[in-house]
């Protein structure tokens, strides 16, 4: 009681203040005056503030991506249900206090853009936070180009792979090269037609490709070379590595490293994986990075175009995406990026690791993949790892067709030891190992295209699933796999 006056010989009027910790219920109510004491039974009753909220961290996130949001705000005690909207499923949420609440929430791949409402339910009402998250496209993400050499007054055509190009705004290729025209062939390829100016400064250059979701780098991807006339001999010692000035090769020196593709491109919280990545120049990497939350435990190569990263990912790391770089030291040595090429996948995996021993890895071996599950024989190893729609690229450039063997073997390992360890699982009889292992398959299959094979595999990792995290981690599995087969 902060105050009371008496109004009238019939009136009080009173100043009161509810605890914030108040036992709710009804309360009685009593006033006393030298004549005694008066008390109107329970006259008076204390519910539960309804919440409110203040803040989301992070408050943006873009398409097909999982990550953690930390709502806070007060009265958040007993919630009961948690939405961000149209487009976005929360997986999971966990009232950490009353002022704050850590949900895990998944971003539909084909959602709209824009802002979302946020809610928060108790038993007391529901609180809103009205346009707290945005989302936005996926970025892009730069992997080859077709050519990465030109000379001063060349106009060339150059096409540019990836992902998520699609509304692309911008392309650039650095000082003194004009971009005269670009066309975005698909989300995974643009044609740019450029000119070198005849006075552009020789060296290399970082490609720059620029969509509503912000600008993507390849660094070092597109060298400008000098116009004079060599005689074939110093084309060749430039085409192997070397230095030419004035008629002598001065050193031999490294190609920049280029990195194309990542297997598996996701993880686990508190996993411990080998990573496989295909590129060129990878004999002479001597430092990997993937970002905060993940530590590189060791980096071996099997030739200038395959490596093994073995990489543990923090048990606290945020989740979505972290670019992976390669760095060559020394002259005409540099960084190769991927954008987004790596992506901590969010929820609870201490269950799931120490379901899968670490000794149980697949080893790294040269052979091919050949899945022992169901599938349609007709298709070679090569198609798996062929991106889903990108069946207008019909006639494949020199440097194409030299890679794509690389890409395509390092996927091919990858889901060759993935599908060794379904083969453990099952005869083993443990079923929570052996969800796990097909989940896994299951992710990797979708995402090198054949999400066909992978729907079966995700429906059984998610029948088998035997706890909570099991069954959250298969859940979101299948929702994956389902889209692309859609």
């Amino acid at each position: 009681m902060d105050s009371f006056t008496v109004d009238s010989s019939t009136q009080i009027t009173a100043t009161v203040t509810i605890d914030d910790v108040a036992m709710t219920g009804d309360r009685d109510v009593s006033v006393t005056t030298p004549s005694g004491i008066d008390t109107l039974t329970a006259s008076f009753v204390v519910t539960l503030a309804p919440p409110t909220l203040t803040t989301l961290y992070p408050d943006i996130g873009c398409q097909d991506e999982t990550l953690e949001v930390v709502i806070t705000g007060t009265n958040l005690t007993g919630a009961t249900a948690v939405s961000f909207g149209s487009g976005i499923a929360v997986d999971s949420f966990t009232v950490d206090s009353s002022t704050q609440i850590t949900t895990t929430v998944t971003i539909d791949d084909n959602t709209t853009t824009g802002e979302r409402n946020v809610s928060v339910t108790t038993a007391s009402g529901t609180g809103v936070l009205s346009g707290s998250f945005t989302v936005t496209l996926r970025p892009a993400t730069i992997s080859e180009v077709s050519t990465d050499s030109g000379k001063r007054g060349q106009t060339l055509e150059v096409v540019i792979l990836g992902t998520n190009f699609t509304e692309a705004t911008a392309v650039s290729f650095g000082n003194g090269i004009t971009v005269d025209s670009f066309t975005v062939d698909s989300p995974t390829q643009i044609t740019a037609t450029i000119t070198i100016d005849d006075k552009a400064a020789t060296g290399s250059r970082d490609i720059l490709v620029t969509t509503p979701a912000g600008t993507s780098t390849f660094e070092d991807a597109f060298t400008i070379s000098g116009d004079s006339s060599f005689p074939i001999w110093a084309w060749v010692a430039i085409a192997f590595g070397a230095m030419v000035v004035g008629g002598v090769v001065l050193v031999s020196v490294a190609r920049p490293p280029t990195l194309a593709a990542l297997s598996p491109s996701s993880g686990l919280r508190g996993e411990t994986i080998d990573v496989d990545l295909s590129g060129t120049g990878l004999d002479r990497v001597e430092k990997v990075g993937f970002q905060d939350g993940i530590v590189v435990n060791s980096f071996a190569t099997d030739s200038t175009t395959q490596a093994v990263a073995n990489i543990t990912v923090d048990a606290n790391a945020r989740a979505g995406p972290r670019n992976v770089s390669v760095t060559v030291p020394g002259f005409r040595g540099g960084t190769a990026s991927v954008r987004g090429g790596f992506t901590v996948i969010a929820g609870e995996v201490a269950a799931a690791a120490s379901i899968l021993p670490p000794n149980d890895r697949h080893p790294v071996t040269s052979e091919p993949y050949r899945s022992q599950v169901a599938t349609d024989t007709s298709r070679q190893p090569s198609d798996i790892s062929a991106p889903a729609g990108d069946e207008s690229v019909t006639e494949p450039t020199p440097e194409t067709q030299e890679a794509a063997p690389r890409r395509s073997a390092g996927v091919d390992r990858s889901l060759a030891g993935l599908d060794r360890e379904v083969q453990r699982s099952r005869a083993s009889g443990d079923a929570s190992r052996l969800s796990t292992s097909l989940a896994r398959q299951a992710l990797a299959l979708s995402r090198a295209g054949n999400a066909e094979e992978a729907l079966p595999l995700a429906e059984e990792a998610h029948e088998l699933a035997t706890d909570e995290q099991q069954v959250r981690f298969s859940k979101t599995v299948l929702r994956i796999v389902r889209s692309k087969s859609e």
